[in-house]
C-alpha cells in the first residue's frame, strides 16, 4: 500500500470516532439542564405559583369534567394543581423565562420535568419532598462520567521526490482514550465545596496522628508484596499475601475497562 493510500486508510477510521462521545456528552448536557430546571423550581416561593384567582384551598371534586370546562382556560384539571394548588402555566412561565436568560431550559425540557413532576403526585409526600425526589433520580441518572488518557504521536514523513507540490510531512497527532467510569459517583454534590477556601486553616492539609497510623497500615499489604516477590525465603507466603485489597466497589473494579 502507498503512503498515500496509507494517510488516506488512517482518515478513514478517523470518520464518526467520536459519535459515542459527543452521544455520551449530549445525554449528560440534558441531565444536567433537567436538574437545573429542578433546582430553579426549588428556588421558587410556593406563594408565587398560587394562581391570584383561587380563593382558599384548591376544590377536589369527584365530578365528571364537562367538554365546555375543559375548553375554559381557566379550568385546570392538571394534579399539581389539584393536590398542591399550584398554577403549572405560572411554573412554565417562570422557566421558560429563566431558560431565556441562561438559553438551558427549551420546550422539552420544561415539560419533561412537569411530567416528572406530575408523576409523584400520586405519592402522600409533600411538594417539597417531591421535588427532592425528583432531583434525586435526575441525579442519579446521569450519563457515567468518562477518564481521558492520552498521548502525543509524532510523525516525520519523507517522500521519495521532492516537488512543490509533494514536500515532507511533519505530523503532529494526538492518541485520546475515553475510559468509561466504573463507579458511578453521580449522587455526589457538585455544586459548592465542603467549605470556603478563606475559612480553611493551613493545620488542615497537614496529616494527623491519625492519618500516620493510617498509612502504615496501608503501606503492610504492599510492602508483603515486594518481599514475597524479591526474596525467595519468603516466596512460600506468596498464597497469604494481598494481592487486591477488598473494598465496596471490588465487583465494579474488576470488570474489563470500557475505551472509547
Amino acid at each position: 500500500m502507498s503512503h498515500w493510500r496509507t494517510l488516506k486508510k488512517v482518515d478513514e477510521f478517523g470518520l464518526n470516532f467520536d459519535e459515542q462521545i459527543k452521544t455520551w456528552k449530549e445525554s449528560l448536557e440534558h441531565s444536567h439542564n433537567l436538574e437545573s430546571a429542578v433546582r430553579f423550581i426549588q428556588s421558587i416561593n410556593n406563594e408565587e405559583l398560587v394562581p391570584t384567582s383561587l380563593v382558599g384551598p384548591p376544590i377536589i371534586t369527584t365530578e365528571s369534567v364537562s367538554d365546555s370546562q375543559i375548553a375554559n382556560p381557566s379550568f385546570q384539571t392538571e394534579s399539581l394543581h389539584r393536590k398542591y394548588g399550584i398554577d403549572e402555566n405560572i411554573l412554565k412561565e417562570k422557566l421558560k423565562a429563566k431558560g431565556t436568560v441562561e438559553g438551558r431550559f427549551n420546550e422539552a425540557i420544561i415539560d419533561e420535568v412537569m411530567d416528572k413532576l406530575r408523576n409523584l403526585c400520586n405519592s402522600h409526600a409533600s411538594y417539597e419532598e417531591n421535588l427532592k425526589y425528583t432531583q434525586m433520580k435526575i441525579e442519579l441518572s446521569h450519563a457515567p462520567g468518562y477518564q481521558l488518557t492520552g498521548d502525543n504521536v509524532d510523525l516525520y514523513v519523507k517522500v521519495k521526490h521532492m516537488s512543490s507540490t509533494n514536500q515532507n510531512s511533519s505530523i503532529h497527532w494526538f492518541n485520546i482514550n475515553a475510559v468509561l467510569n466504573r463507579v458511578n459517583n453521580n449522587q455526589l454534590n457538585n455544586n459548592k465545596p465542603i467549605m470556603s477556601f478563606l475559612k480553611m486553616e493551613n493545620s488542615q492539609f497537614l496529616p494527623s496522628a491519625q492519618d500516620n497510623v493510617n498509612i502504615l497500615q496501608d503501606f503492610i499489604p504492599l510492602v508483603s508484596r515486594v518481599l514475597v516477590t524479591n526474596i525467595s525465603a519468603l516466596q512460600q507466603f506468596k498464597k497469604s499475601v494481598v494481592w487486591h485489597i477488598p473494598h465496596k466497589y471490588t465487583n465494579e473494579m474488576k470488570q474489563k475497562s470500557t475505551q472509547v
